[in-house]
């Protein structure tokens, strides 16, 4: 089977306030700021819902990786990574 190469795209880490303190290849900020607060929004309702414990991320995958989103009281942390063919 073919072998990939992990590559780390993107990185944004926020307060739990949502203060940038760390940003990485995160363009347009603004987007991924609104995404992080969509998700923290989205994981409130559904835990009034269904009690199923603390939010812990979220996993996206896409046709060339994965996305991770954290929310913590905290902080909230999104990281996008690429697969690539390895050299």
């Amino acid at each position: 089977p073919p072998t990939e190469k992990i590559r780390i795209q993107e990185i944004l880490l926020c307060s739990g306030g949502g203060e940038v303190l760390y940003e990485w290849n995160s363009r347009p900020i603004e987007r991924r700021l609104k995404l992080l607060a969509q998700i923290e929004q989205q994981a409130a309702q559904v835990s009034h819902l269904l009690p199923a414990g603390r939010f812990e991320r979220l996993e996206v995958l896409t046709t060339d990786g994965r996305m991770v989103c954290q929310i913590q009281p905290h902080m909230r942390l999104l990281v996008r990574r690429v697969n690539s063919p390895a050299a």
